[in-house]
């Protein structure tokens, strides 16, 4: 048998095989003869097999850079080499941003650096100086302290000032911080890396592809409408309508002009003004998406063997699923169950969703084309029967 880099790929040859091999050598006539002492308490029979796992390390080293040059095995450090060489590069980390709504005396300074924080202690801290004004409000610009989808909070969550400030009563934000992002995961860049072949053109999927590779964009999607009416999503006719969540609206506006086929018109909630290189105006209309909340129940049945500080892990669990669902994309309570197939002590689950706290009994929510589900810990619920 072959083994290295062979017809049918790179063959490593295993730590038993190399033993068997050196010990045939060592007992040849060559050598050492029949007759030589190979067992566990024979120097020579010791020094063979450290030489046998030495060799068994290399051949799994020469096996590994074999496949690094792979994009389907590639991961970590060697995924983003090979994705460079395709112009794409991992996306890194962000912060969610958004406003907090400070509230007390007149004219009170606010340092830039001034925190305030959720009931369940995810801190954000303004990046702007700024001063409350004569009714001692102030609205500034914040960021989350930390990178990821912790950030991504809902309106009127944050309602703690972790930072004193003298004449400041309250804090609050009117808004969602949105577009909070952990690292880019070796399975989304993989897939994003395989849809950019198509970037190089201006068919819808490579307009999307473009847009997504814009650094603070965590999701699109594209719809185009090629008859001589409005379609059912209320597209114009001859148009396109990329929906983007998260990036810059000049700059999203900037690819979509860029990318997109002459003579073909841009539908979409958000209108820009894109400069051409003689300096020639033109309107780009894209969308934003809608945030829908999402409210979750789990009802457990539970043996001895269950921890009750699961919980938190739970719900977290939940978020950090709901929080990466693409635009557009239906939520099945049987998904939500699946998250918790490793949780032990767990004899039944049953997960239900909804869209208001008051109504959580169903299985399956189906969006708008322009809607996205997003939930927080705070909309999640563990019970037990």
């Amino acid at each position: 048998m072959d083994y290295g880099v062979t017809a049918q790929g790179f063959i490593r040859k295993s730590y038993d095989k190399i033993l068997s091999d050196l010990q045939a050598l060592a007992r040849s006539s060559e050598y050492f003869g029949e007759s030589i002492d190979l067992s566990d308490e024979s120097p020579i029979g010791a020094e063979i097999k450290l030489m046998a796992w030495s060799l068994s390390n290399q051949w799994q080293l020469a096996e590994d850079v074999y496949y690094s040059f792979d994009i389907d095995a590639a991961e970590g450090a060697a995924l983003n080499r090979l994705t460079r060489l395709g112009l794409v590069a991992r996306k890194d980390e962000i912060r969610s941003n958004g406003y907090l709504l400070f509230t007390g005396d007149p004219y009170s300074p606010i340092s830039i650096g001034t925190q305030a924080e959720t009931e369940q202690g995810v801190i954000f801290m303004t990046t702007i100086f700024a001063e409350t004004n004569n009714e001692g409000d102030a609205m500034i610009a914040a960021e989350c302290i930390e990178a990821g989808a912790k950030g991504n909070v809902t309106a009127e969550s944050i309602t703690k000032i972790k930072t004193p400030v003298a004449g400041i009563m309250s804090v609050i934000n009117p808004l969602p911080f949105e577009g909070g992002r952990g690292i880019e995961s070796d399975y989304e860049l993989k897939s994003r890396y395989e849809s950019s072949h198509l970037a190089s053109g201006s068919a819808l999927d490579a307009i999307v592809a473009k847009v997504l590779n814009i650094p603070a964009v965590l999701e699109a999607i594209g719809y185009e409408n090629v008859e001589s009416y409005t379609d059912s999503n209320g597209l114009m006719a001859g148009s396109i309508e990329i929906i983007a969540f998260g990036g810059d609206d000049d700059m999203i506006a900037k690819t979509i002009f860029t990318q997109k086929p002459a003579g073909v018109n841009t539908f979409g909630n958000v209108t820009k003004t894109v400069f051409d290189s003689k300096e020639k105006d033109h309107i780009i209309r894209f969308s934003r998406p809608t945030v829908v909340e999402v409210y979750i129940e789990y009802v457990l049945s539970v043996n001895a063997n269950y921890d009750y500080l699961y919980e938190d892990n739970i719900k977290q669990a939940a978020v950090d699923f709901v929080n990466i669902m693409s635009i557009a994309s239906a939520l099945y309570s049987w998904k939500l169950c699946s998250l918790l197939r490793n949780v032990s002590g767990l004899e039944d689950v049953k997960a239900y969703i909804g869209l208001t706290s008051s109504v959580v009994n169903l299985d399956k929510l189906v969006p708008s084309p322009r809607q996205l589900y997003r939930t927080s810990i705070n909309k999640v619920v563990v019970s037990y029967e």
